[in-house]
């Protein structure tokens, strides 16, 4: 039987109702491959970005925060990876807080999480800080968003 006659023959089998267990297995391998692939390619996002930075205070244009990881979605714990790095020749102090929220079906996001991390970079510092919560609905998650507030040390007013 040539490839031609075999695919009208499995398309006339399955308009008819008439399958058999080697088409059943095909068809349940095609859609479990394509619902895995859709999960994993949903739970992360790879590339960097730049976050804002309110350029409220003088020292505000000296710290550089990049989001360079973020694993949220398919019903994981998320994970938002950040590089901070103080580019000033002060001490820098700044809190950040991520907020994890989840769609619901009014179309409104319903927030899932909320992590803040607060600390002070040195001139020159780099670092790297994860945030994630442990919240009951934290798994929901599937986006977030980032909020910034930067504080000069007083001697520097």
């Amino acid at each position: 039987m040539d490839t031609d006659s075999y695919c009208c023959h499995s398309q006339y089998e399955l308009m008819t109702g008439k399958l058999t267990k080697r088409d059943m297995l095909r068809l349940f391998s095609i859609s479990t491959v394509g619902i895995l692939t859709g999960c994993m390619t949903t739970a992360s996002e790879p590339d960097e970005r730049q976050i804002a930075v309110p350029d409220e205070p003088p020292c505000a244009d000296d710290l550089q925060i990049r989001q360079i990881g973020a694993t949220v979605g398919g019903g994981t714990r998320p994970v938002v990876e950040f590089r901070i790095k103080n580019q000033g020749s002060k001490p820098i102090k700044y809190e950040l807080q991520v907020i994890f929220e989840q769609g619901t079906s009014l179309g409104i996001d319903a927030r899932t999480g909320r992590s803040t991390v607060s600390e002070t970079l040195s001139a020159g510092e780099a670092i790297i800080q994860q945030v994630s919560d442990d919240a009951r609905d934290i798994q929901n998650t599937d986006t977030y968003t980032v909020n910034v507030a930067v504080t000069c040390p007083d001697k520097q007013t």
